[in-house]
């Protein structure tokens, strides 16, 4: 099977892959987002999500797990550079050698999505977006429903959160908020407790008496979560460090508290 080569990276369609991976601002207005790798490319497809076309190198298609592309259908445009192209294009350092634009609109896509709201996740000013991306894997992995992000916090669109996301982000409800105090006010009438990770000073996790429905509130990493919203939730809860550690990665706090939070439904 032969695939048309573009041979210059000037050619519009690189242009416009590389232009998606760095401007958030042009991914909103063109409504595409640009996914490097396999793993980020077939949750996207399994997603329902429609790509515009996909780009490889000459070897993949006919290299182990590279088969899926012959098998996609015919209406996609697909095409093959050779490998110094591609890392031209590439973000990572070693990359695998398939990439491509989908069609996206982060709100048309959320509207697809049936919600229960029964475990709702809101980040608040996060500035890392491996943090980002990383909730993002665990909050799919412990079944939430929604995740709405804060104006302050780091794109979960952009290609670092997306590859921490290991596509995860495709399986969810993944929304800004402009208003996260009156968001969870709404939610609070709705049945879902409300508890905010706090690094210090809050009841010990294993000790309070949260459970589903709820929504989990993670601050920023150096500041934690503004006292607006503090002053919503009904629990502040802390994980206990006996170790001689200040605090835990935004991440990995909000892991062990959303299945702690999974782990009390009966």
């Amino acid at each position: 099977m032969s695939f048309k080569e573009l041979s210059s990276k000037n050619n519009p369609k690189l242009v416009l892959y590389k232009k998606l991976s760095a401007d958030k601002r042009f991914r909103e207005k063109q409504g595409k987002i640009a996914l490097e790798g396999p793993n980020l490319i077939q949750e996207a497809l399994k997603n329902e999500l429609v790509p515009e076309f996909i780009i490889f190198t000459p070897e993949y298609p006919d290299s182990p797990g590279g088969n899926w592309v012959k098998e996609l259908s015919s209406s996609i445009k697909k095409y093959q550079v050779n490998e110094q192209l591609f890392k031209s294009i590439a973000l990572t350092e070693k990359p695998q050698p398939v990439a491509a634009v989908f069609f996206f609109n982060p709100l048309d896509f959320g509207l697809k999505k049936k919600i229960r709201q029964k475990l709702v996740i809101i980040l608040e000013d996060l500035q890392d977006p491996g943090n980002v991306g990383a909730i993002i894997r665990t909050a799919a992995a412990a079944g939430a429903d929604t995740i709405f992000f804060s104006s302050g916090c780091a794109d979960p669109f952009g290609p670092k959160a997306l590859r921490a996301s290991a596509g995860s982000i495709f399986s969810l409800k993944v929304e800004s908020v402009h208003n996260p105090v009156r968001l969870v006010d709404s939610l609070k009438e709705k049945g879902l407790q409300s508890i905010a990770a706090v690094a210090h000073g809050g009841t010990a996790y294993l000790e309070s008496q949260y459970k589903l429905p709820a929504v989990l509130l993670i601050g920023n990493e150096a500041g934690g979560l503004s006292t607006d919203l503090l002053s919503v939730a009904d629990f502040q809860v802390t994980i206990p460090l006996p170790g001689n550690v200040e605090s835990l990665n935004a991440a990995v706090a909000a892991a062990i508290l959303l299945f702690e939070l999974v782990s009390r439904h009966k």
